[in-house]
């Protein structure tokens, strides 16, 4: 009768409890949570605190679903994962073909000099009909 142990129940499934968690300050839990709960509310807590904007959309996702973008795109911060395939399709389209005419390029390429303002890379017919048009 004396050492008859209390019951305890889970303060939100209301499971008995084998082994007891104390539940965090802000979470506003009174009592004892079990196992189950717990992870669940550390979770929670990890996935809110893990959140970042996507760089082009700004849609809100947890940062381990983002991707990171290539050095060669120029772009700081984490994408979501439409925006990435979408920027790598463009960034494969610019490098395998040409950027005037769209015919694929074979192995040798030309880049465009600084004051063409072209993105990209051309073929051999487009470099020389731009060097003979600006120089």
């Amino acid at each position: 009768m004396f050492f008859k142990k209390k019951l305890i129940f889970c303060a939100i499934c209301d499971k008995q409890l084998q082994h007891k968690y104390k539940p965090l300050k802000n979470w506003d839990v009174n009592g004892y949570l079990c196992n189950d709960c717990y992870l669940n509310k550390l979770k929670i807590q990890y996935e809110k605190n893990n959140l970042r904007n996507c760089t082009c959309c700004q849609k809100q996702q947890i940062i381990s679903e983002m991707w990171e973008p290539r050095w060669e795109w120029n772009i700081e911060g984490p994408l979501c994962e439409n925006c990435f395939s979408k920027k790598e399709h463009d960034f494969q389209h610019q490098k395998n073909f040409c950027s005037i005419c769209d015919n694929k390029l074979g192995f040798i390429r030309y880049n465009p000099k600084e004051k063409w303002k072209i993105r990209g890379q051309l073929c051999k017919l487009c470099w020389n009909e731009i060097k003979l048009k600006n120089g």
